[in-house]
C-alpha cells in the first residue's frame, strides 16, 4: 500500500489532460491544508533531514523552496527539463560537494552558534515541503550552504559562488542568487 508521500502515477508519455491536471490539483490542494496535527508530526518526523526516510518521501507531492527557484529562474533552460527534474522524473544525483556539505552540516552549525552566541534547533518540514537546516526562533531560519574552499575566506567564497557581489571593496548580496530566492520564500 502506497504511503500518503507516494506520487501515485507513473510518468505518461502524453500529456495530461485538464481533467487529470484538475484532479491532481484538487488532490495536492487538500494536501496542503493538513491538519495543524498533522504537520506538526510530519515536522518532528523529519527533523534528522537527510538521515530520515520520511525526509525524503514528505517533499514528492509538494514543491520546494530549491524547486520552484528552478522552475522560476532559469529562463534559457528547458521548461520541460526543469519540470521534470522538479517532479522526481530524472534520478537525484548526489555529488561530492553535495556529500561534503552534509558531512560538515554540524561543525557549520556549531561555529554559527559560536560566533553569533545563539542556540539553534533541528527543523523539519514544518511549512509546504520547507525545511531548513535549522530554525532559532518562529521568525529566523538557519541555511547552511558549505561553499568556501580550502585556504580561502569566506568573502572570497562568497563572491566567487555569486552569493554576494564586489562593488569595489564592498560585498553586497546579490538578491538573483538561487539561495537568496529560497530563503526568501
Amino acid at each position: 500500500m502506497p504511503s500518503k508521500w507516494d506520487i501515485v502515477s507513473p510518468t505518461k508519455c502524453a500529456p495530461l489532460s485538464m481533467i487529470d491536471i484538475k484532479q491532481r490539483t484538487l488532490r495536492s490542494k487538500g494536501r496542503l491544508y493538513n491538519s495543524v496535527k498533522e504537520r506538526n508530526v510530519t515536522a518532528e518526523e523529519t527533523k534528522g533531514q537527510h538521515e530520515t526516510r520520511t525526509w525524503f518521501d514528505v517533499p514528492k507531492p509538494c514543491r520546494t523552496a530549491s524547486q520552484c527557484n528552478r522552475c522560476l529562474l532559469k529562463p534559457t533552460t528547458s521548461p520541460t527539463k526543469a519540470v521534470s527534474e522538479v517532479l522526481f522524473y530524472s534520478k537525484q544525483v548526489q555529488t561530492k560537494a553535495i556529500r561534503d556539505g552534509i558531512e560538515s552540516e554540524s561543525s557549520i552549525i556549531q561555529t554559527f552558534e559560536n560566533e553569533t552566541v545563539q542556540k539553534v534547533h533541528k527543523s523539519g518540514f514544518f511549512l509546504l515541503g520547507v525545511s531548513p537546516e535549522r530554525v532559532m526562533n518562529e521568525s529566523q531560519i538557519v541555511e547552511v550552504k558549505k561553499i568556501v574552499l580550502e585556504g580561502e575566506s569566506l568573502n572570497d567564497g562568497m563572491s566567487r559562488f555569486g552569493i554576494y557581489k564586489k562593488n569595489g571593496s564592498k560585498l553586497r548580496i546579490n538578491k538573483n542568487h538561487k539561495y537568496y530566492y529560497q530563503i526568501q520564500q
